[in-house]
């Protein structure tokens, strides 16, 4: 067991802890493990604690309490339950083991295609119920917040987490001003804004994140990185970047990764969902319709060598 840093909070019973997993601005993330379940495996969690909550933080905090307890969706960290003191507020969340994909694609370099559409894939299916079944946006989408429970594996499950900028989308909100989130992953509405109250639709927003995901885990450097002559539109010209862009300029996560080879399919459907006009970007509907997105070659391949196995 680690050493506990001596400005965290007791845990409250039957939680003990065990180790920290990460930090930020707005607290830490704790493993921990609940002492009334026998088995060491099901017994960890991993709990967000968030400092000394003020008035704006008390709101954002129950705003996304009520946004992500409510969810229940195979691709998405389950919420188990809440707790709070005179300094902190804690949110306990079920232990995925297999870390950030951030930090696989940053130890392994880009994903062929197969592998990368099988992730973005279940992304987009957490993201579509976000939107759809709970009228909400996240509005942090990026590689950081998603966890792998199964990193060694050539397929692996993703889950979606941290919605401490999520909002609920209806009469009584309309669309947001609040420029939130990571700018590696930031659609240009909210970058290249001529004020700070300039209205953008979160959901737009969401899927040019997505789409900045994608091209993380095939190219291994982000799109702000790309320098392209409609650079003030925040145009990224997907079909040229392997001829425009000189290697010094990719901002790679890890500069000796090799690159994988992107097909034409891939490259049209990444160059819409990176669309820096957020009325002409790719929407769910599209996404789902896409042949790139739709392709099922890698699952028949996995039948047939399961068939070859017996």
């Amino acid at each position: 067991m680690a050493k506990k840093d001596t400005q965290l909070p007791d845990l409250p019973e039957p939680y003990e802890y065990v180790d920290t997993l990460g930090s930020g601005s707005y607290g830490v993330v704790v493993l921990a493990k609940d002492a009334t379940v026998k088995d060491p495996e099901k017994a960890k969690v991993a709990i967000k604690i968030i400092r000394a909550p003020q008035k704006m933080q008390v709101q954002a905090v129950a705003r996304e309490l009520m946004i992500h307890g409510a969810i229940k969706h195979p691709h998405i960290v389950p919420v188990h339950r809440c707790f709070s003191t005179e300094e902190h507020i804690g949110v306990v969340m079920e232990y995925i083991r297999g870390g950030r994909l951030f930090d696989m694609v940053n130890n392994v370099g880009p994903f062929p295609e197969a592998k990368a559409r099988w992730i973005f894939r279940q992304l987009m299916d957490a993201v579509r119920y976000i939107h759809k079944d709970m009228n909400s946006m996240h509005r942090d989408i990026k590689l950081e917040n998603i966890i792998l429970a199964d990193a060694k594996k050539q397929w692996p499950t993703i889950y979606l987490c941290d919605f401490g900028f999520a909002r609920t989308r209806g009469p009584q909100f309309g669309p947001t001003i609040s420029c939130v989130g990571s700018p590696n992953y930031f659609a240009p509405e909210i970058l290249l804004r001529n004020a700070k109250n300039q209205r953008y639709d979160g959901k737009k927003a969401d899927i040019y994140s997505c789409g900045a995901c994608l091209f993380v885990m095939l190219f291994g450097f982000y799109p702000q990185g790309v320098v392209t002559k409609d650079r003030k539109a925040g145009k990224i010209d997907v079909d040229s970047i392997y001829i425009e862009i000189p290697k010094v300029q990719r901002q790679r996560l890890h500069p000796g990764h090799k690159e994988v080879p992107i097909g034409p399919e891939c490259l049209n459907f990444l160059s819409q969902l990176l669309e820096p006009d957020p009325e002409k970007r790719l929407t769910l509907e599209g996404i789902w319709k896409d042949r790139w997105f739709r392709d099922n070659t890698h699952r028949r391949r996995r039948k047939v060598a399961a068939v070859l196995g017996r």
